[in-house]
């Protein structure tokens, strides 16, 4: 990885950032290889959600894709978009990335904090006139002011079904791709689908638990093979007793995995300090015990030699 920086930009033209100017922020990866996955974190803004406001989730655009060596690689822009429609300056908190490889490392990214100061636009009293609306004008419209948008319209027909076409043919090669993918990429990628806030909301918590559940049951299940699919959560906390995991992460992992079954079957609500645990755990569970396969086979294979 080489030349990652943050970035800050202003969407309009202006010099200084006025109340209501959206702003872009986020992260520029280069080099990303081919397969990786960048896993981007819960948006918080503690403390200055009244002043500062997010306006879309994490989106992630390749800027760039290029091949060296027979090695595919990708420059990408992570940002989301965030304005402000109170006077005054503004602590950006710290925000942590983790850039998963295709071989397994995991490489952490901050974005450092900073502060944005919104000011509100300046009126001069003096000269400033007061001017009454006026009525447009309306004039006839002819054939020939039709006929380019005529032309138009059949032309923008034209590319939407090419795009269409091209989609259906993308979302067709992203799924043989996905059945082509190694467990913890896999179960990443649908624990990441989890991140937003929202599933916190107590109509979609049961959504939330169980679609993150899921994936850590399909994990397992691939990971040490004990069909933890159709096992109950005592069932699987013994199949995974002998399992050469830390205590700490069985515990957190049972600990997750009763408060899902409360959740589906009692109707019980989790507060945001339990739900906010349940992605960063998910992550590190996966990467933690695939670390511990990827170290087991690189020892097995050393002996063998």
């Amino acid at each position: 990885m080489q030349e990652n920086n943050t970035f800050i930009k202003l969407t309009s033209q202006r010099d200084t950032l006025m109340i209501g100017d959206q702003v872009n922020y986020g992260y520029s990866l280069k080099k990303v290889e081919d397969g990786a996955l960048v896993v981007m974190p819960v948006i918080e803004v503690n403390g200055i959600s009244d002043s500062l406001e997010v306006i879309d989730a994490w989106q992630k655009d390749t800027v760039k894709t290029y091949k060296r060596k027979d090695r595919i690689f990708h420059d990408i822009d992570v940002k989301t978009r965030f304005t402000s429609f109170n006077e005054g300056e503004w602590l950006i908190p710290a925000q942590d990335f983790m850039l998963v490889h295709k071989e397994g490392g995991v490489d952490t990214l901050t974005i450092e904090s900073f502060n944005v100061q919104y000011a509100e636009p300046q009126i001069d009293t003096a000269t400033f006139k007061v001017h009454p609306l006026k009525e447009p004008i309306n004039y006839p419209v002819t054939f020939k002011e039709t006929l380019p948008w005529i032309g138009l319209t059949v032309l923008v027909a034209g590319i939407v079904a090419l795009v269409i076409l091209f989609i259906a043919r993308r979302r067709k090669r992203e799924a043989e791709e996905l059945l082509k993918e190694p467990p913890h990429i896999k179960a990443l990628r649908k624990v990441d689908k989890f991140r937003d806030k929202s599933y916190w909301e107590p109509s979609k918590q049961k959504a939330f638990y169980s679609g993150v559940t899921d994936a850590l049951r399909e994990y397992i299940d691939s990971r040490f093979g004990i069909g933890a699919l159709e096992m109950t959560t005592s069932e699987i906390m013994a199949a995974l007793k002998d399992e050469n995991l830390d205590k700490d992460l069985k515990d957190e992992l049972k600990d997750l995995f009763e408060r899902a079954d409360f959740i589906k079957f009692a109707k019980h609500v989790a507060a945001d300090d339990e739900n906010k645990t349940v992605v960063p755990f998910a992550v590190r569970f996966i990467s933690n015990t695939y670390q511990q396969e990827v170290t087991a086979e690189a020892q097995e294979e050393k002996e063998a030699k």
